[in-house]
């Protein structure tokens, strides 16, 4: 296998992207999952938080009182969260077939 093939960059991206999904999807319902988990999904609790700045996103609506506040979840925000952690999971191949694209080329002009 060598870097500098365009069909190793897209095997190695696919391998990265089939042990995220078996890593992550197990624990995408957990009210506690692994702090592995929580480390591979930062992406998508920082998308969240920039989505939710500015409005975009499903709010939360209060059913408890001011002094415990209880959030309702609606199917809105539950396909709202799954489309975020998709995003999170095809993130990282991604950045990988553009890493190793980048280090194919840096590796090929210090060759020369």
């Amino acid at each position: 296998m060598n870097i500098h093939q365009r069909s190793t960059r897209i095997i190695v991206s696919a391998v990265v992207f089939l042990v995220l999904l078996f890593l992550i999807l197990p624990h995408v319902m957990d009210v506690q999952p692994p702090l592995f988990v929580r480390v591979l999904l930062m992406p998508a609790d920082l998308a969240a938080g920039v989505i939710s700045i500015i409005g975009a996103g499903p709010q939360c609506h209060n059913m408890g009182t001011p002094e415990h506040p209880i959030c309702e979840g609606t199917p809105v925000d539950l396909l709202f969260g799954l489309v975020l952690v998709m995003f999170c999971i095809l993130l990282y191949p991604v950045v990988t077939y553009f890493g190793l694209s980048l280090a194919s080329k840096v590796i090929r002009r210090h060759e020369l």
